[in-house]
């Protein structure tokens, strides 16, 4: 991909990028993408899940000789999958992982970087088998660490063949990073499919995550196995609901135990309950995730990542405002 920033983007991933970071108007920001930037970006057709990304064979070796970073950041969302359905997605990782194996090949002196976004539910029973909440940024050395999800599962069989590659191929430079929770951009755009309920409080908002992993990505210090993006300032729930409850004029003497709600929301798992798909992840796995008993380790992040020095915790009244203002909307919120 050319030298740094100022390179052709030949993935039509990095659109996507792109379009988080710059923000598009129906999304609470105005557009601000200039038509130099644009200039730089290449979309090429894929089928990322077939041999050679479905390119011919002149693309194929053009996109090699040229690509110096790869991140795969493309995966379905969904908790409900087994892990045999992200069959596609493991196939797209294996081609991306080859592509700059192919570079190097066509030019020795030339290390390509890839980067596999993985996620926080791959380490969310840390906790649970070492009686440690502070999960380091290096290898899964018990696959029980992972939640009983497809998608967990998924996600740590990449991290797997990434941690594998790492030593068994020094032509590539390798890491995955594990997320966290991811908010709404500080616009006010949260995507709508999310669930508020599956929230943790170590919010990083969606554009600052960007910023961060553009300056993993692009960092001069020599790629680490591991990094997590998750907001190293906490506070606690409390102080949260109690901004939220004035917002949404909700009484405070309407608030009720964890327990207490879990019970209810069990109780009630209709059509009109946004949750209904998630009962049983709500049961099981969000009192551990919620609770801080599972805190990301962001010494690596923050040592390459200026926005991960200083990001600041996302429950302050402007930003809680801000959020609601958006959900009210686009119609989550009546």
């Amino acid at each position: 991909m050319g030298d740094g920033l100022t390179s052709k983007i030949s993935l039509s991933v990095w659109i996507l990028w792109l379009v988080l970071t710059f923000g598009l108007s129906n999304r609470g920001t105005s557009v601000c993408v200039r038509d130099e930037a644009w200039s730089k970006v290449e979309v090429i057709q894929t089928v990322t899940a077939a041999s050679s990304l479905a390119l011919g064979d002149s693309t194929y070796m053009r996109l090699a000789a040229e690509i110096t970073h790869i991140v795969h950041i493309a995966w379905p969302m969904n908790f409900k999958l087994l892990l045999s359905s992200f069959d596609a997605s493991l196939r797209t990782r294996q081609n991306l992982i080859q592509l700059p194996s192919q570079a190097y090949r066509l030019n020795p002196t030339k290390r390509a970087r890839f980067l596999f976004i993985s996620s926080i539910s791959t380490v969310a029973n840390y906790h649970a088998v070492t009686g440690e909440s502070f999960v380091p940024e290096s290898r899964v050395d018990d696959l029980n660490w992972s939640l009983d999800l497809g998608y967990a599962k998924a996600k740590l069989v990449c991290g797997k063949v990434v941690e594998r590659t790492a030593t068994n191929h020094p032509e590539i430079e390798i890491g995955l990073v594990r997320v966290g929770q991811l908010v709404g951009a500080r616009s006010g755009f949260w995507n709508s499919d999310e669930r508020f309920v599956t929230l943790t409080l170590s919010w990083l908002p969606v554009d600052i995550a960007v910023e961060a992993l553009s300056e993993i990505t692009f960092s001069s210090s020599p790629l680490h196995l591991v990094y997590h993006l998750e907001n190293p300032v906490r506070r606690g729930w409390q102080e949260v609901v109690k901004l939220l409850t004035k917002e949404l004029g909700i009484p405070r003497n309407s608030i009720i135990p964890l327990r207490r709600w879990l019970d209810l929301n069990t109780s009630t798992l209709n059509k009109a309950n946004p949750t209904a798909g998630l009962s049983d992840f709500i049961e099981k796995e969000f009192p551990k995730m919620l609770c801080g008993k599972i805190i990301l380790d962001t010494s690596f992040s923050r040592a390459v990542s200026p926005t991960m020095r200083r990001v600041g915790a996302v429950d302050d009244d402007k930003s809680l405002r801000t959020y609601v203002s958006y959900w009210r909307r686009i119609g989550i919120l009546k």
